[in-house]
């Protein structure tokens, strides 16, 4: 909100409206349509959600959710999954429309995205982060918030390798058959690219990678392994590719 003499206090400022302060600072200089511009900062699909978790001392407590879909510019939306006692709408929107700007700003053909489970993961246990994770994924297919052409998760804060096996997992029971990542390979490659590019950048400025994210783009990716037994065939259009890469 502007303060009596005029200027943006930003301190004030929420997550979200942070982000579109410099939107606003920064959309000028494109030269596009003012309506061109409102519709580029809008996050076109926010998706709130509360479920019901039976713990295992048998309580019910109630589980606040989110997914946001800020871009449909380009498909599939990509973006994190983060499990953490602080996570709001305000936020979860903020990190998806930051998601858009970097795809874009590195031209990695993807909307941007994200979503947020609002717990302590080290209050629960494996099996309740497992029902918890489960649930997650089929409210968001339910309204068409995931999958291969459409929205792309990935690890964020607090979750990681595991939490993404039991999406997957969940993904591929309610969807038999769809998931087809032999185009892999090639899409890979050009991210390997971009993610090492990103890491000697933060090496030459001295800045280590934030704890929690598994220092994902500091350590080899694992290869995709064809099944045993399985003839490869030719790749799908590059946007499926992502839903086992990331």
């Amino acid at each position: 909100m502007p303060a009596s003499n005029g200027k943006v206090d930003l301190k004030n400022l929420s997550f979200s409206d942070s982000v579109s302060y410099y939107f606003d600072k920064a959309a000028p200089f494109t030269g596009a349509p003012k309506g061109l511009l409102d519709q580029i900062k809008a996050c076109n699909s926010v998706y709130q959600m509360r479920f019901p978790l039976k713990r295992d001392d048998g309580t019910i407590e109630v589980i606040e959710a989110y997914r946001v879909q800020h871009s449909q510019h380009k498909t599939p939306c990509k973006g994190g999954i983060r499990f953490s006692d602080e996570v709001n709408q305000d936020e979860v929107m903020a990190l998806a429309s930051l998601m858009t700007y970097k795809c874009a700003i590195v031209n990695v053909p993807f909307g941007g995205g994200k979503g947020g489970i609002k717990i302590n993961p080290k209050k629960y246990s494996t099996y309740e982060l497992e029902k918890i994770t489960r649930r997650y994924t089929a409210e968001l297919i339910k309204k068409n918030f995931i999958g291969p052409g459409t929205d792309v998760p990935a690890p964020d804060y607090g979750t990681g390798e595991r939490e993404m096996a039991w999406i997957l997992d969940t993904y591929t029971a309610m969807h038999p058959g769809e998931i087809d990542a032999a185009g892999l390979h090639e899409i890979e490659i050009q991210l390997d690219a971009v993610l090492a590019h990103a890491v000697d950048l933060d090496r030459r400025a001295d800045r280590p990678h934030p704890a929690g994210k598994r220092q994902a783009v500091d350590r080899p990716r694992p290869r995709f392994q064809p099944a045993v037994g399985r003839t490869p065939r030719p790749g799908p259009p590059a946007r499926h590719w992502a839903w086992l890469c990331l």
